[in-house]
């Protein structure tokens, strides 16, 4: 099964952390091939940005057209955000 992590931001605390070892443990407990995206202008550190992309694919996107195809370029069968407790659209 393909998995896309998504989160609204990439830093170095929060729900980034979560979803880094949940995407760690798809992959290593439900042997499922993990994938994460991020909109392009939400990086807010380079070096955890570079340790989500030594360990899966990551997309960066700036529109959700390109989230759509690499969606079904990669046959997702799953979305998962992970959010804070704001509510959002």
């Amino acid at each position: 099964m393909n998995i896309l992590f998504h989160s609204n931001t990439l830093g170095e605390r929060g729900t980034e952390v979560a979803m880094y070892d949940y995407a760690i443990g798809n992959e290593n407990i439900l042997n499922n091939t993990s994938f994460v995206a991020i909109p392009y202008d939400k990086v807010l550190d380079d070096k955890v940005l570079i340790k989500f992309q030594n360990k899966f694919t990551v997309l960066l996107y700036q529109t959700t057209e390109e989230l759509n195809h690499f969606i079904e370029e990669n046959a997702i069968d799953l979305f998962f955000m992970l959010k804070f407790g704001r509510k959002e659209d």
